[in-house]
């Protein structure tokens, strides 16, 4: 489908993380912060008032967050697509990505799986990573942090 020069109202961001540890074994938590790039603009990702959010993991933990209409992200106004706008069609014009950041050397986060859903004015469109077998069906993962590679990149679907 052609992106449509129609406002985006509301992105909803899912990742399911892995087995979480320190690089060097210690706490089962990581502490860090997921962010979104998307049509030019990088979202902040976090459901807490902290400086890092707190990840813990078992295996198959999915972390949800909304951006635009009901947001439940910390700061919505700062993370808001909306303000100022963005349009659809700026989807193509910039990487759509997301990164992770910790102040921790040895911090890091296992991904499975990404799916980032865009609801413009008239439809919706769903972005996925690639490198997760997004498109192959494949069970992959990969490990973001600062030795690992910090950014994801995603795909429209």
């Amino acid at each position: 489908m052609a992106l449509t020069p129609e406002t985006i109202r509301k992105i909803t961001v899912s990742v399911i993380l892995g087995y979480i540890e320190k690089a060097q074994g210690g706490p089962k938590e990581v502490k860090g912060t997921l962010r979104l790039g998307m049509g030019g603009r990088e979202f902040s990702l976090k459901h807490k008032d902290e400086t890092e959010q707190t990840y813990t993991a078992e295996g198959g933990s999915t972390f949800t967050y909304c951006l635009g209409d009901t947001p439940n992200v910390m700061q919505p106004g700062l993370n808001d697509p909306r303000k100022p706008q963005l349009y659809v069609w700026s989807l193509d014009q910039f990487p759509n990505y997301i990164r992770y950041t910790s102040s921790e050397d040895d911090s890091y986060l296992e991904v499975h799986r990404v799916e980032v859903r865009v609801d413009g004015d008239r439809y919706a469109y769903v972005y996925t990573a690639p490198a997760l077998g997004g498109r192959l069906g494949k069970d992959e993962w990969v490990r973001l942090g600062k030795y690992h590679g910090a950014a994801l990149q995603l795909a429209q679907r």
